[in-house]
């Protein structure tokens, strides 16, 4: 699987809305990898500390 490093696009004011194309997605994207997943983790100072959450959604081309 890949993982790139990309950054978002936006569109006017639409922070909720990212772009995508090709060259965002490794480079068997479409051939033999039909599968995508995104995943959201957010960090949270706490005091001394980091919380992690994390989300994911995932499909299949």
């Amino acid at each position: 699987p890949a993982d790139n490093s990309w950054k978002p696009v936006y569109v006017g004011e639409q922070k909720h809305v990212i772009r995508l194309t090709s060259v965002d997605m490794g480079s068997e994207w479409g051939l033999s990898v039909r599968t995508v997943k995104f995943i959201c983790r957010v960090f949270i100072p706490v005091g001394e500390d980091i919380e992690t959450v994390e989300n994911y959604v995932g499909f299949r081309i």
